[in-house]
């Protein structure tokens, strides 16, 4: 782990158990948890379906990230702890073409053109070129048959339904102050009982023990007292 701190969820502990139990039996990061490690580590370690392995390599590797996955997913659930604090945001998903047609020319010009990946979007100079020739029909037919900025580029944005968060907190109900109270409480309910009931039954006890186990030697000072009398 780096120096940021990261707060602790029961999603997130399941997701480091099953990420530690791949990396150590498969030497690779499974693609599907997240990586909690320093940056520097993610080239020492591979992810399992890394696409620049060998293909026994990597058939290797995939094969033994589900297998880990299929084995310790049930152990992770058992082991990790909810969480004393979890706080849950509502959210709705959903997807859309990103960019429109309409915009995905001023989308090359400023995101595209003069980067080094330009070349492999060169049919977009060639939708603007026919436009500067004044070939607009075919300029529009050729923009609305390629599909390489939706297939290569997206957008997400997040936005909560709601401004409500709903937290869910573990907290101690009762102290032992509250416990005694309670206690008391219920004693002198259905009981009568009271502390003072309490210190006299005790003090009733502690005479009736104190008179049967007298000592021979307490009894004969007590006869010498009442004989002097």
């Amino acid at each position: 782990m780096d120096n940021r701190q990261y707060r602790y969820s029961y999603q997130s502990c399941v997701d480091v158990c099953i990420q530690n139990a791949t990396r150590a039996a498969c030497q690779c990061y499974p693609v599907a948890y997240p990586s909690y490690t320093e940056p520097n580590n993610w080239t020492e370690t591979p992810f399992c379906l890394s696409m620049k392995q060998d293909a026994d390599v990597f058939l290797n590797k995939s094969i033994c990230m589900t297998q880990m996955i299929t084995d310790k997913l049930h152990h992770c659930h058992m082991t990790c702890q909810p969480a004393c604090k979890e706080v849950r945001h509502h959210y709705n998903t959903f997807d859309t073409i990103w960019p429109p047609k309409v915009q995905q020319l001023d989308f090359f010009r400023q995101f595209i053109q003069d980067k080094p990946y330009e070349e492999n979007f060169s049919i977009y100079s060639q939708i603007i070129d026919l436009l500067s020739m004044g070939n607009s029909t075919e300029a529009k037919a050729l923009l609305y048959q390629t599909r390489l900025i939706e297939d290569n580029f997206a957008k997400v944005s997040v936005f909560f339904t709601s401004t409500n968060v709903v937290a869910i907190e573990d907290k101690r109900s009762m102290s032992l102050t509250t416990l005694f109270a309670g206690l008391g409480g219920t004693l002198n309910l259905y009981s009568g009982i009271s502390f003072i009931i309490i210190v006299e039954l005790i003090d009733l006890f502690y005479r009736i023990l104190f008179i049967n186990y007298e000592t021979p030697t307490m009894k004969k000072s007590k006869m010498d007292q009442h004989s002097n009398v």
